[in-house]
C-alpha cells in the first residue's frame, strides 16, 4: 500500500455516514482530517506513537507496521 492509497482511503472515510455508527462522528472526522494533513505534509509517526511501538522502547519492524496498518484498514 502506498501513501497515495492511504490518502485515498482516509479521504473516503471522511465521506462515510459516521453519524449512523457513532456518537463521535465529529471527533473521528477531525482525526481523519489531521491524519490526511500529516500524510500530505510528509511528516512521519512520532517515535513513541503506539503504531510504531509494540512495547515501551521496542519498535515494530517495517513489516510488522505494514501488517498492523493493513489489518486496521481491512477491519473498516
Amino acid at each position: 500500500m502506498t501513501l497515495k492509497d492511504i490518502d485515498k482511503l482516509l479521504t473516503g472515510l471522511q465521506l462515510l455516514p459516521l453519524e449512523e455508527i457513532t456518537d463521535h462522528a465529529d471527533e473521528w472526522r477531525e482525526d481523519i482530517t489531521k491524519a490526511i494533513a500529516v500524510l500530505r505534509e510528509g511528516e512521519r509517526l512520532a517515535d513513541d506513537d503506539p503504531l510504531w511501538t509494540k512495547a515501551p522502547g521496542v519498535r515494530r519492524s517495517r513489516e510488522e507496521l505494514d501488517g498492523l496498518l493493513e489489518s486496521i484498514i481491512q477491519s473498516w
